[in-house]
């Protein structure tokens, strides 16, 4: 009972913060410089690009691309991205709202690193991808929950030469996740890699 207590009162407070930043969602993603450089490279207008957590860097997506598929599972996040959408007048974009699932679960899949969420599961978030085809995306940008199944859904998804993204991909946590993608050639941008597909 006082681990569901601590998951509550920490979405509470996780809300409260979103709440107070989703009236200042700026087209910046959360990320390092060498990898805003990359991406800043990379992207082109005729690109799809799918992204595992939505926010700043949906709406530079939004602007430099084709088209952007965003899941999220924040409810306010999602409302506030979509705003922001709308503020900065593209409508060349697709979220998806993927509520996580609560109860008790017989293994470690589809996790969050992070410990305050451990009752909770985010299989719907991550197997979202699966219903694009194979080889559709130019890139898929992995920075939020369960990464390490978000990797996995994410290879067959990617067109080829086109890149599988992770941010914070030196965390331990995401080990596993760097294996699925160890065939491929890893570029490294400080604290985030991309490969290639």
């Amino acid at each position: 009972m006082d681990q569901w207590k601590n998951t509550v009162n920490y979405l509470l407070i996780i809300s409260g913060v979103m709440l107070n930043k989703i009236f200042h969602i700026s087209e910046e993603p959360w990320i390092c410089e060498k990898a805003k450089k990359w991406l800043d490279s990379f992207l082109k207008p005729d690109m799809l690009v799918f992204e595992y957590g939505s926010g700043g860097s949906t709406l530079l997506f939004a602007r430099r691309v084709k088209k952007v598929v965003s899941v999220e599972y924040q409810l306010l996040w999602f409302l506030g991205v979509i705003l922001a959408l709308w503020r900065q007048g593209t409508m060349n974009f697709k979220l998806h709202l993927c509520r996580p699932e609560r109860g008790k679960f017989s293994d470690r899949n589809y996790m969050s690193s992070d410990p305050n969420l451990g009752t909770f599961r985010f299989k719907k978030f991550a197997t979202t991808i699966d219903q694009y085809p194979d080889h559709y995306f130019d890139l898929v940008f992995v920075d939020g929950r369960a990464r390490n199944d978000c990797l996995r859904h994410a290879i067959p998804k990617v067109k080829r030469s086109g890149f599988i993204f992770l941010d914070d991909s030196d965390r331990q946590a995401y080990q596993l996740g760097k294996e699925y993608l160890s065939r491929f050639k890893e570029l490294k941008l400080e604290n985030a890699s991309a490969w290639e597909v």
